[in-house]
């Protein structure tokens, strides 16, 4: 069985220990993954993945209604060809029933709590945006404008 690195130990306790950006983490040892959870009930998954010494960040967006889905899959395929502009995020499949997420790929090598927290607060930023979209909310236009996906900033 593979360990996590004690840094990344040591922040994700450190964030869960202040309220600034987190109400929550939670920690499962055998899938090796916490869950961050906040305040408005939106969590983030991350994964630690051994061989390549790096936290899989992982955020459900949601199914998008059939009557969307072509339209939604086209903005997801245009967000995900400007992977370099969104730090290597990118939106993928998530399970055969169309549910879509937002996936980013962290090193943990220079991570800080300060960088950690900023991931965090950029992945919901980005994945609240993409969630409003993909459920077709009311105000759909003005939480994703055609031509300008919200972009992951780290």
């Amino acid at each position: 069985m593979s360990t996590t690195p004690d840094q990344l130990t040591v922040l994700l306790e450190e964030l869960g220990s202040q309220a600034k950006v987190a109400s929550w983490v939670s920690f499962n040892s055998e899938a090796l993954a916490w869950t961050v959870g906040f305040e408005d009930d939106a969590a983030v998954l991350l994964e630690w993945d051994e061989e390549l010494e790096r936290v899989m960040v992982f955020t459900p967006l949601g199914r998008p209604p059939e009557h969307r889905l072509v339209t939604v899959y086209r903005a997801v395929l245009a967000y995900n060809a400007l992977w370099r502009e969104n730090a290597g995020a990118r939106i993928v499949m998530a399970d055969t029933e169309g549910e879509l997420a937002l996936m980013f790929e962290l090193s943990v090598r220079t991570l800080t709590l300060e960088r950690l927290q900023l991931v965090l607060e950029s992945v919901r930023h980005v994945a609240r945006t993409w969630a409003r979209y993909v459920l077709d909310a009311e105000d759909v236009h003005e939480a994703l404008p055609p031509g300008s996906p919200p972009s992951l900033r780290v």
